[in-house]
């Protein structure tokens, strides 16, 4: 388990790609249940909304990012890549979740305006960490790649927030 854990550090910290990790289901479906419980718990505490709806806005958010990048590796001709690239995607969630959630919980004693600023560079960070994914997943520019992740990642959360939204 800590190997696995510096594995997605590594990944994280932009010293090794998807292929460092192994391409096994079970990784994959044990990342997959450790990601979507730890979503519910962060958004029933830090959104304060109820067990259902952050249960489906997690279902949604995940199953979009993995259906996005299945999609995505099929067009670039490289979906032999999916297992490993979806469990880095995952697996790096869980991290960068858990970080967020630990500045969050820092912000309790420290002013707002450092929640707010741990909040944005927890985006960035997403957003790079995830762009480097694509990167080195779908061989395409690094750059590139963060413009994907920017634009996933914010259709998803745009998708599962919407479909959400409590009926007035």
């Amino acid at each position: 388990m800590k190997s696995l854990a510096l594995l997605l550090w590594h990944i994280c910290t932009f010293k090794a790609g998807p292929d460092v990790l192994p391409a096994q289901r079970n990784l994959f479906v044990f990342l997959l249940i450790c990601n979507l419980l730890l979503s519910i718990i962060a958004q029933v505490l830090v959104n304060e909304i109820q067990i259902l709806r952050a249960i489906t806005a997690s279902f949604i958010n995940v199953a979009i990012l993995l259906g996005l990048m299945w999609m995505m590796l099929r067009i670039s001709d490289k979906a032999s890549r999916y297992l490993q690239s979806a469990t880095a995607l995952i697996g790096t969630d869980i991290i960068l979740t858990a970080a967020a959630l630990v500045g969050i919980a820092l912000g309790q004693v420290l002013p707002d305006v450092f929640v707010s600023l741990v909040g944005l560079a927890s985006l960035f960070w997403t957003f790079a960490v995830f762009g480097f994914i694509y990167h080195r997943a779908m061989d395409i520019n690094i750059i590139f790649g963060v413009a994907l992740a920017f634009f996933v990642v914010i259709f998803a959360f745009a998708t599962s927030q919407a479909f959400t939204v409590p009926n007035t």
